[in-house]
């Protein structure tokens, strides 16, 4: 599947900011890992905090 998917967009030339090869999203997320957890934690926190203001607020 990531294959074919690496291909089609290698030979029809679509542009990365479309859909970018797998082979750039996963090289994406090894050298900016850091950034991506540290981000993720942040999302965690504001989502249960959402979640606790719908609770009390039902």
């Amino acid at each position: 599947m990531f294959s074919v998917w690496e291909l089609v967009v290698y030979w029809l030339d679509i542009p990365r900011y479309i859909l970018p090869a797998p082979s750039k999203v996963l090289s994406t997320i090894f050298n900016e890992a850091d950034v991506l957890f540290e981000e993720t934690g942040y999302t965690a926190v504001e989502a249960t905090l959402g979640l606790g203001v719908g609770v009390i607020a039902a």
